[in-house]
């Protein structure tokens, strides 16, 4: 697990050295657990 990806440039780095997860803000910010949950019961589009 690849953490703190933050650019498309990044990501794409890592894809070509094989990483096959990461995490970062590129991805997501912080959020509250609600907005979390919310966002896997596809009822948030943050």
């Amino acid at each position: 697990m690849i953490e703190g990806v933050e650019t498309d440039k990044q990501a794409n780095m890592l894809r070509h050295m094989g990483a096959r997860y990461a995490q970062g803000f590129l991805y997501y910010r912080p959020m509250q657990a609600e907005d979390f949950e919310a966002l896997l019961d596809g009822g948030n589009d943050n």
